[in-house]
This record gives structure tokens, C-alpha cells and sequence, in this order.
């Protein structure tokens, strides 16, 4: 039996982005919105919904994110290096992060 990732070629939809970040077909996130400015992956996750980020610079930004959270939950400048020496040859290594990568554009 093969397992096959979901989804098809192309481009990542607004509607696959609007799940991660619970937004409506309109932009809004309701209390979130009236919150204030977002940040973290949210930021991230718009930037891409506008065009400002595009492919490896967006994961990028999201690797930088995951970095900035490990290195608040105390992980150590060894285990650190090691996480992102991690994360790096798993995006330029591993066919299912690369399709992924490739959808984001750029």
C-alpha cells in the first residue's frame, strides 16, 4: 500500500490558509481582529496571503519563527544549532516539505 500526501499540485489556496489561521472569506478573525496588530506565524501566514512572501524567503521566516520559539521555551545555543541544522536539511531534503515549499511560489 502507497501513502500519498494530500492535495494536488499548484499553488496553496487563500481557503487552505484561512484554515490555519481561522480566518473568514472576508479576512476578519473576529476577536483576534479586535485584538490588535497580529504577529508570530500570523504575520507570516498574511505576508504569504498578500504576496509579500514568497517561497524560501517565507520559510524562512518561519524557521526564524520556530528558532525564536525554542530559544524561549530554554533550549540551549548547542540544541539550537542542532534544531536549526535539523529543520534545514529537512526542508532541502525531504520531497514533501519541498512540494510545499514549491507551492508557496518564488
Amino acid at each position: 500500500m502507497k501513502i500519498k500526501p494530500t492535495g494536488g499540485p499548484g499553488n496553496i489556496g487563500l481557503d487552505e490558509l484561512d484554515a490555519v489561521t481561522g480566518k473568514d472569506a472576508a479576512g476578519k478573525t473576529g476577536a483576534a481582529d479586535a485584538a490588535g496588530p497580529i504577529s508570530g506565524i500570523d504575520a507570516i501566514v498574511e505576508a504569504v496571503r498578500t504576496g509579500e512572501l514568497k517561497g524560501p524567503e517565507a520559510v524562512n521566516r518561519i524557521m526564524e519563527h520556530a528558532m525564536d520559539q525554542a530559544k524561549a521555551a530554554g533550549l540551549d545555543a548547542t540544541r539550537l544549532a542542532t534544531l536549526r541544522e535539523q529543520l534545514d536539511d529537512l526542508v532541502a531534503n525531504d520531497p514533501y516539505l519541498k512540494s510545499l515549499v514549491s507551492r508557496l511560489g518564488g
